[in-house]
């Protein structure tokens, strides 16, 4: 896991499909180089009239082992020759 991945917040008390998604904002690793916990960002879905989030974001930290990854972050160039 890393910075810029899209996952899911596993949660013991919601149904599946009721589970937020949340962008990886910073990954920590472990002294063996393992990534052990995140931090990640939630957003509030509600909108407003304008398009803007009507609450701000939210900053977690949650072990790795509580989240489900979904879109992995590219970070090789992809660019053809």
């Amino acid at each position: 896991m890393q910075a810029g991945d899209i996952v899911l917040i596993k949660e013991e008390n919601v149904p599946r499909n009721c589970w937020r998604t949340a962008r990886v904002k910073e990954a920590y690793t472990s002294d063996d180089r393992l990534v052990r916990k995140v931090k990640i960002i939630v957003s509030d879905p509600s909108l407003s009239r304008g398009g803007k989030h009507v609450r701000a974001t939210t900053v977690l930290e949650r072990p790795v082992h509580k989240l489900v990854l979904l879109l992995k972050l590219n970070s090789e160039d992809t660019t053809n020759d």
